[in-house]
């Protein structure tokens, strides 16, 4: 837990002391070495990579430290001040004690390195707080012409291992069923209505939902509930609007996502989608109160986010290489004079890191699709999954200081059992202790191996090592 107090005290102190000697070790214009200071140790090692010996370096947060709690000492304090260029990752990774002593203590207006990527190729990603909602939205369509006459549009289970359901949630909270398991259900859709719908599922596995309506080529829809969805010769649909539309032009049943109508679909309902099922006697067609169910629900367009950005943006390389763009041009800024050593040095960086990138990619790409599922303690390998291919299917907490709720656990459980995966992956910080996700892997006999996020530790000292190391270690735990 954060110390704000503290922080605050620390700050004010530290400012002082450093107000008083900010100067005493600066650089004199084309007299001393210029001085930069770095937060995280990623960022620090990128740094110092790209300053060699023209510039010199102190980083802020120890190896080993969490960037995200670790508050500023009064030796960091008083390198801030002498620094001729500070560095720190922004978009919030750092905490607030950290990003005050940088903007109060500093000379010189820090650099938010991982907010400035994008003037460089970099990509950011927005930070998702509930990867239960992380699904598919599925509605129901009638695509006919105003004055048309309504379309009954009538849904029903063809197969599953359990019990499927769609239902609507009125404006109270009461669920209006469309239908539940093998009994056929109807819905009237005036001429281009459109209804949002939740979908429940009580059993883990495939399933296939009939959809038809008088004149219409009924439509079949396969859903992978909990399991992986890829299926040779199906296209996976794993987020986004999708409506099943029924054509009043072609008399067809398809459907109509985003990007047009999707062929031979396979709908995902990931394993974080679990829920309990609620006690309101309403809703007993959907499952025995208080038991486990998957839910696609209803009019969740998507991830639902908090506004902020996701800001571990390294565990994209390519993104890496945009850092050290932002490096390269800011030394350069303070030290127009060494500008040639900058620019060498960060192409060399960059030719290093795109080995590391194809190292990556060829390491996902040698996992079945079925393997590429990666669970974790928490929220930080956003871009990891974005940037090579794997799907985040379950983590303890998106917070590390909050204690889980016993859904999230269940969630977690269940994709661990759902997904049959070989290997759950942990930190370094959090493999001398147990905690939840060591728990729930050894409840399941899976392993558990070391994923590096944003700190180093013994063998990897920088970030070309983290990246491989990670790589091999997502080929070797995954491939099984």
């Amino acid at each position: 837990m954060r110390r704000p107090r503290r922080g605050i005290i620390l700050l004010v102190s530290a400012w002082v002391v450093a107000a008083a000697c900010a100067g005493c070790a600066a650089s004199a214009p084309g007299t001393a070495q210029p001085r930069a200071v770095a937060t995280t140790p990623i960022l620090e090692d990128l740094v110092r990579e790209v300053a060699g010996e023209d510039t010199h370096v102190d980083g802020l947060i120890p190896r080993g430290a969490d960037p995200h709690t670790y508050e500023p000492t009064l030796r960091a304090v008083r390198n801030i001040a002498n620094a001729d260029t500070i560095f720190y990752n922004g978009l919030l990774l750092e905490p607030q004690s950290m990003t005050a002593a940088l903007t109060s203590a500093g000379r010189v207006a820090p650099v938010a390195v991982a907010e400035d990527i994008v003037l460089h190729g970099g990509e950011l990603l927005p930070l998702v707080e509930d990867v239960s909602l992380d699904t598919v939205w599925l509605g129901l369509r009638a695509a006919s012409n105003r004055g048309a006459q309504p379309t009954v549009l009538t849904a029903t289970q063809a197969s599953g291992p359990g019990t499927a359901s769609a239902y609507v949630t009125g404006t109270f909270g009461a669920p209006d069923k469309l239908f539940a398991g093998y009994e056929a259900g109807s819905i009237t859709l005036p001429a281009g209505a459109h209804t949002h719908m939740s979908w429940s599922f009580t059993e883990p596995g495939r399933y296939t939902l009939r959809f038809s309506a008088t004149g219409y080529a009924p439509l079949d829809v396969e859903f992978a509930v909990g399991v992986a969805p890829e299926t040779p010769g199906k296209e996976v649909v794993q987020a986004g609007h999708l409506d099943i539309r029924a054509d009043e032009a072609t008399h067809i049943i398809d459907l109509a996502g985003d990007n047009g109508t999707v062929q031979s679909p396979v709908i995902a309902v990931p394993a974080t989608s679990v829920d309990t099922v609620p006690g309101d006697p309403a809703f007993r067609f959907v499952g025995k109160p208080g038991s486990s169910v998957y839910i696609l629900p209803q009019a969740v367009a998507g991830k639902h986010m908090h506004g902020e950005v996701d800001p571990h943006v390294w565990h994209s390389a390519r993104n890496a290489e945009a850092m050290v763009e932002v490096i390269a041009e800011r030394l350069t800024m303070a030290d127009p004079k060494h500008a040639a050593g900058y620019r060498a040095r960060a192409d060399k960086l960059r030719a290093e890191i795109a080995q590391a990138d194809t190292h990556m990619r060829e390491a996902v790409a040698a996992l079945p699709p079925t393997r590429r599922h990666l669970i974790t303690s928490h929220e930080g390998y956003a871009y990891l999954a974005h940037s090579y291919g794997l799907t985040l299917s379950g983590i303890v907490s998106p917070n590390e200081d909050v204690e889980p709720s016993a859904r999230s656990l269940t969630a977690l459980s269940r994709a661990v059992d759902d997904l049959a995966v070989p290997a759950v992956f942990e930190e370094p910080a959090a493999e001398r202790r147990a905690n939840h996700l060591t728990t729930i892997a050894h409840d399941h006999g899976v392993r558990v191996c070391r994923i590096y996020g944003d700190a180093f530790a013994p063998p990897v000292t920088s970030y070309v090592q983290l990246m491989n190391f990670n790589a091999d270690s997502l080929l070797t735990c995954l491939k099984g």
